[in-house]
């Protein structure tokens, strides 16, 4: 697992890379006066030119006010903030606020204002009692911060007018979603075989492996835990999925060993496993799913009443049923570089994504043939690019949906339309 639980943890905390360029801006500061104080006037002035040479007052001056605009700059950022964050929460989905604080973009705006305001406040502290010296590296890095503070305001809305744009939303999720699925299945791939020795273990002493507090399963450490089964000579059987929600005390998994066997391999193995308070898309596909399933009931509720956004999540839905379909099938063993055995998870097959994608925008749009067409018209392009045995599985559950649909509020150039698209469907 190349994600390892400090880089996600680093990666989704908002003050990493504010800390960063904000200590980078902190030394450069304490070096460009160094620099500065170590010239006398008379060399700056006789190798430069005036024009890139102020004297210790005009640059104090141009400090005070460059530390007070992205100050200024700052709040204002933070204040967009608050207001994407409220509208992300109302308008789509409480899970989306994860994908904008996420942003890399984001952060790295905020990360320039913190260190171009933290460069200017440390060095216009250190330039007091400079008297009329003449400088060169100190105002010039000021005015160079403060112009890149200006460029990263204007790209912050223009960057932030795209966020707020759902379809500009629904397809960054559908992205990333799609990126969770190919690393996922790139992981378990590596410790597939063809060859597979189901090892024969003569123990009776069977360990479990319990949740020490409650939370979101996020991630396996396939690798470290196929290292410890092989270390240890034995199998891991999983009892949970990637997404589950468990208790303290709850089974994640369990091996067997001699008694023999050293005690801090339990805590070997647990650590092996993420549990955190929310859910997390770095290893969970459906958390995907999840998002785009709220955005559009969302957008099918009396309130909104924006069905061509719920079909547009539909659509995006259907794509990444479609890359799963196209996958090959997970096997529930995993073995170590011998071909061995060494673990035994539980997988999800693809009418568990259909139906965790589709049944509850079914349930709220049973009224609205649109959205029902919509579903249909994703379920038929995802027959259309599968294997027969995945198209029974598409057209089986076409027909729930149908059966969940009410007909008594269609006319009957709705009923006609309704079947047209049925029909499109079966003959895939």
């Amino acid at each position: 697992m190349k994600r390892t639980k400090l880089a996600l943890q680093i990666r989704e905390s908002f003050w990493f890379l504010p800390s960063l360029y904000g200590f980078f801006a902190f030394i450069a500061a304490i070096a460009s006066v160094n620099v500065d104080f170590h010239f006398s006037t008379e060399q700056l002035e006789s190798v430069f030119p005036d024009l890139l040479v102020a004297n210790s007052k005009l640059a104090v001056t141009m400090l005070s006010t460059l530390t007070q605009s992205i100050l200024t700059i700052t709040t204002i950022t933070f204040s967009t903030i608050m207001i994407v964050l409220t509208t992300f929460s109302g308008q789509f989905s409480p899970r989306t606020l994860q994908n904008f604080v996420a942003d890399r973009a984001t952060q790295r705006v905020l990360a320039v204002f913190i260190a171009g305001f933290l460069y200017n406040l440390v060095t216009l502290l250190l330039m007091e009692g400079s008297g009329n010296k003449s400088l060169l590296v100190t105002p010039a890095l000021s005015v160079l911060s403060g112009i890149l503070c200006a460029a990263f305001f204007v790209f912050f809305i223009h960057h932030v007018a795209g966020w707020v744009q759902v379809n500009q939303l629904i397809n960054k999720i559908t992205r990333e979603t799609l990126s969770t699925i190919n690393r996922v299945y790139k992981e378990q791939s590596r410790f597939s075989s063809t060859e597979k020795t189901e090892l024969e273990i003569d123990r009776q002493d069977r360990y479990v492996i319990r949740a020490e507090n409650a939370g979101y399963v996020a991630m396996f450490d396939f690798q470290k835990l196929i290292s410890l089964a092989a270390q240890n000579n034995t199998i891991i059987h999983f009892h949970i999925h990637i997404g589950d929600y468990v208790l303290k005390d709850t089974e994640l998994l369990s091996y067997q060993a001699d008694s023999r066997h050293p005690e801090t391999t339990e805590n070997q193995f647990r650590q092996t496993i993420k549990l955190e308070p929310e859910r997390t898309s770095v290893q969970d596909i459906e958390f995907g799913i999840q998002k785009l399933v709220e955005i559009a009931l969302r957008a099918i509720s009396p309130a909104i009443n924006d069905p061509h956004t719920a079909i547009n999540c539909i659509n995006r839905i259907g794509t990444i049923l479609s890359e799963l379909s196209k996958q090959p099938r997970r096997n529930s063993t995993l073995c170590d570089n011998n071909g061995d055995i060494r673990l035994i998870i539980r997988q999800r097959d693809l009418d568990h994504y259909l139906y965790k994608g589709l049944y509850q925008i079914r349930h709220y749009a049973r009224e609205d043939l649109s959205v029902t067409v919509g579903i249909l018209q994703a379920l038929k392009l995802i027959a259309e690019t599968s294997d027969p045995s995945t198209r029974q599985t598409v057209h089986s559950f076409a027909e729930y949906i149908i059966e969940g649909f009410d007909h008594e509020v269609l006319e009957d150039k709705d009923q006609k339309y309704l079947q047209r698209t049925w029909r499109d469907l079966v003959q895939n």
